[in-house]
């Protein structure tokens, strides 16, 4: 095939082409039985597609080497190549073989399940990767992935590897019987947290995302939603950052998360529009946390980055409302409380604090009669450390969070929320 891009590819990808065929259902069926759906859509997908459409959005000039079948799905994909100027050159069609599929199932919660069919993914070889050495060695960086086999990546890798050209590696779909040289080939390798978890063996802990909040114009409602994803990346792209943006925005006024995920984003649900995400971006998108507050008055702190949200809530709007809301609203978010005050501390929460304190007293030698009183003493340190109107006020330790507020005037905090990507 001819390419549709004059200038040689900066980015060449070796991956995958699908096409997905998205079926929304009230839920997944048991074995055997037949439901009814609400909806079917056709994407264009592939880990390897995803990749190269992405690259050729954010203003690269992008080739793809990729095997597709001689049907429908096939012209289409070779078509949406053209519309966004990939490159096609090594766009192969293969005769009497079906262009790769991936049914995606999408339940009323946004939950999904994925089937995927190669088809003509598997017929890429290492012949097309050598065909495709001139593209590799002019290309600023190669991107492969596991949609394709393992071998044609590998030789995609070492190819770029000889000619001095970047190598970026996608390990998924994950598996752990991934060859040496593959990672000996790749100068970047790029794996969410359950791939590093099969590649390395070892637990992986990280989230990354956009948390938001948002109140409404009177100040009397707000909302904290955390749009969680899987890469730095992919967070601090200024798309992913505007979709969390207009999420936040659709959030405010609902109660519940299930009432948020089945509210309406342009045509679709938003548990629609993340599934949709998901197969555009290549990542998982989905609510991490949703929080809501009521109160007479609230205000709102959103910490640099996007990576702690907090909400507070005053008893009554004063004229110094929103610097005071703001105030407590950034000791909550640096401080992290627990509660809002005693009252708010789970018992649980009391009685394991006093077993502790009571241990390291013992520990210590004192006498069993006198344990229980100083272990009192003990709780009412740890209410001031860890409820936010006891706390100390970070911008004057010499009051408690409490004695600000109602230094300002008649007011107290009533509520707060909290969320925070870990």
């Amino acid at each position: 095939m001819s390419s549709s891009v004059a200038a040689a590819p900066e980015v060449f990808v070796v991956g995958a082409s699908n096409i997905d065929l998205i079926a929304y259902v009230p839920r997944f069926p048991a074995e055997g039985e037949t439901l009814h759906g609400s909806k079917f859509e056709t994407g264009f997908g592939g880990k390897g597609a995803n990749q190269a459409v992405m690259a050729a959005k954010l203003g690269g000039t992008v080739g793809m080497l990729t095997c597709v079948g001689d049907d429908t799905f096939g012209k289409d994909t070779v078509g949406n190549y053209e519309k966004v100027g990939i490159s096609t050159k090594h766009v192969h069609t293969i005769g009497n073989t079906a262009t790769g599929v991936a049914p995606i199932f999408v339940n009323d919660a946004g939950q999904n399940c994925i089937v995927i069919v190669n088809g003509a993914n598997d017929r890429i070889t290492k012949e097309h990767v050598r065909g495709a050495t001139s593209e590799i060695s002019a290309a600023k960086a190669v991107v492969c992935q596991l949609e394709i086999p393992v071998e044609v990546s590998l030789e995609a890798l070492k190819v770029a590897k000889e000619n001095n050209t970047l190598t970026i590696f996608n390990p998924a779909p994950a598996r752990a019987d991934l060859p040496n040289d593959i990672f000996q080939a790749c100068d970047i390798i790029a794996p969410n947290e359950p791939e590093a978890e099969l590649l390395t063996g070892e637990k992986v802990d990280s989230s990354e995302g956009a948390v938001l909040a948002k109140v409404n114009q009177d100040n009397t409602s707000g909302v904290i939603v955390s749009i969680n994803c899987e890469t730095d990346f992919v967070a601090k792209n200024e798309s992913y950052l505007s979709l969390a943006k207009e999420l936040t925005d659709t959030a405010l006024g609902h109660e519940t998360l299930e009432s948020f995920l089945a509210a309406d984003f342009k045509g679709m649900s938003v548990a629609e529009k993340l599934t949709e995400q998901t197969g555009v971006i290549g990542e998982k998108i989905e609510i991490g946390d949703f929080k809501t507050l009521k109160a007479p008055y609230i205000g709102l702190y959103i910490h640099a980055g996007n990576k702690i949200a907090t909400l507070v809530g005053l008893s009554a709007k004063v004229e110094d409302a929103a610097e005071v809301s703001k105030n407590v609203a950034m000791q909550a978010a640096a401080m992290n409380p627990i509660a809002l005050n005693e009252e708010g501390v789970d018992a649980s929460i009391i009685e394991k604090e006093i077993e502790i304190a009571k241990d390291q007293l013992r520990q210590e030698g004192k006498p069993e009669e006198i344990l229980d009183k100083i272990a009192q003493g003990k709780i009412k340190r740890f209410f001031k450390d860890n409820t936010l109107v006891n706390q100390d006020f970070i911008k004057d330790s010499k009051i408690s969070v409490g004695n600000y507020v109602k230094s300002v005037g008649d007011i107290e905090v009533i509520g707060f929320a909290r969320v925070a990507l870990v």
